[in-house]
C-alpha cells in the first residue's frame, strides 16, 4: 500500500502537466480577468503615457501571455 503523501504529489504533478498547455494560453477571457478591457476596450478610456498601476501588477508570465495574444491577433 503506498502513503497518501506519495499518491497526493503525484497527482498534483499530473495534474500541473496537464494544465501547463492551457495556462501558456491567453485569450480575452484573461484580459478581462486582468482588467485590460477597462481601459483599453471600445471605447478607449484611459489616458495616454501616464503611469498604469495596473500594468505594474502583472506577471512576467502573464503580461508574456497577453503580448503573444495580442500579436496573433486577439483572436
Amino acid at each position: 500500500m503506498r502513503r497518501p503523501a506519495v499518491l497526493l504529489r503525484r497527482a498534483v504533478l499530473l495534474g500541473m502537466v496537464l494544465a501547463a498547455p492551457l495556462a501558456s494560453q491567453a485569450s480575452s477571457s484573461l484580459a478581462v480577468e486582468m482588467g485590460c478591457y477597462n481601459c483599453h476596450g471600445t471605447p478607449l478610456r484611459a489616458e495616454p503615457l501616464r503611469r498604469i498601476p495596473a500594468h505594474e501588477r502583472l506577471s512576467p508570465g502573464t503580461a508574456q501571455r497577453l503580448i503573444h495574444w495580442l500579436f496573433d491577433g486577439a483572436k
